[in-house]
């Protein structure tokens, strides 16, 4: 399971906004290079590069998350 504290140890910053319909959205982002990585509140993984977006759902618990930044570190 991915937490707020491992996120933040892991150097993620957390913004909070409201979508059209009015929901709180709670977004978790590190940028590696010319990769972000955004976690969407706690429940969706993405990588962005250049403007694409491809969802990871296999990255569902912190090591799963450490190994990705590593590979991209």
């Amino acid at each position: 399971m991915i937490t707020e504290d491992k996120l933040k140890a892991l150097g993620f910053e957390r913004y909070e906004w409201r979508d059209e319909d009015g929901d709180s959205i709670v977004d978790h982002k590190l940028k590696k290079g010319s990769v972000v990585i955004e976690i969407t509140n706690m429940e969706k993984v993405e990588i962005t590069t250049q403007g694409n977006y491809i969802e990871l759902p296999k990255i569902n618990k912190d090591s799963k998350l450490e190994q990705l930044i590593n590979l991209l570190s």
